[in-house]
């Protein structure tokens, strides 16, 4: 199995201090440097903490309208792609919401062919309203401008001229030219925080890869096997071969001596023995990648955690 770090961009995500864009960058260069196999980058903008709730998180009342923010996603995965060589790169996950789907398929091409070939594109269809609502982007009816959206970019991205004329978006015999470094793009990764039907149906139906997000709850393999038994019963439904699908975990890791710092979280922690043993068990299940969230997030907090993870197999 393979371990990544998700890359916390947001003010203060470094253990209370705000990261630059270029500490993000630098972060990665180090992730690289000792061992992690890939690093991830979340899709926001703009929040208020209150917003959390739409994605399970319940943050004390007195946070409520106490705004936050983030660096952008796509900028900050190319510059990774240039500063760097074999750490993989992906997002967790990218909204499609923010970006017209053409558009976002030239620009993950790019990329692509900025990192030669080591993206792997997770997108998904945007979580919190306000800030859709402060940025000007529409929420309403967001699963089915999902399902416009993904079929567009998927489309580009494996080569096809596109013409689509939807309800919400439609492009005209666009294609991607140049195409980047792999003829048929690089593998999607598609984010269903709750594996509601239509986002599983579409999980099937264009991902390469399916991602259980376990980091805002129970962080156990018990749970895993509950999400995916679940994914192999709808992939009866929608004629889908499981086995062709590749599986990615999201883990919270706390290695500090202080609470995590997401309510609600259950995370994996102990001795760094047990912490092994843990993600051990989550690589005897055949998952190929696991993203994890850390916590302390800092330089420090990396390179301890870099000598859990090759206590891991691989």
């Amino acid at each position: 199995m393979k371990i990544g770090i998700l890359l916390l961009t947001w003010n203060g995500a470094m253990d209370g201090e705000t990261p630059t864009s270029r500490d993000v960058v630098e972060i990665a260069q180090l992730c690289e440097a000792t061992g992690i196999d890939s690093v991830w980058l979340s899709d926001h903008y703009f929040f208020d903490y209150a917003d959390f709730k739409s994605v399970g998180v319940e943050f004390p009342s007195e946070m409520h309208g106490i705004k936050g923010g983030s660096w952008e996603c796509w900028a900050l995965v190319s510059a990774i792609a240039q500063a760097t060589n074999k750490v993989g790169i992906g997002t967790l996950v990218s909204s499609a919401s923010f970006r017209n789907p053409a558009l976002l398929a030239r620009t993950i091409d790019t990329v692509d062919d900025l990192s030669n070939g080591r993206l792997i594109v997770g997108l998904g269809a945007g979580d919190f309203p306000f800030e859709h609502e402060s940025f000007g982007y529409p929420f309403e009816r967001r699963i089915a401008r999902f399902e416009e959206a993904i079929e567009i970019t998927s489309r580009l991205l494996k080569g096809e001229t596109v013409t689509f004329d939807g309800e919400f978006y439609s492009t005209k015999e666009a294609a991607l030219l140049p195409k980047g470094i792999r003829p048929e793009g690089p593998p999607l990764l598609i984010g269903a925080l709750f594996g509601r039907p239509r986002m599983t149906r579409l999980t099937l139906q264009y991902g390469d890869y399916w991602n259980c997000f376990l980091a805002f709850g129970e962080n156990t393999v018990d749970r895993y096997r509950e999400s995916w038994a679940n994914l192999v019963q709808a992939s009866e439904k929608h004629n889908r071969d499981p086995s062709t699908i590749k599986r990615n975990v999201t883990l919270c890791v706390n290695i500090a001596d202080t609470p995590f710092p997401i309510p609600g979280s259950q995370p994996i922690s102990g001795s760094p023995q047990a912490v092994a043993n843990t993600l051990s068990e989550f690589a005897a299940e055949g998952i190929e990648d696991c993203t994890v969230v850390l916590n302390p997030f800092t330089r420090a907090g990396i390179e301890q955690f870099a000598e859990i993870a090759q206590r891991v197999p691989r």
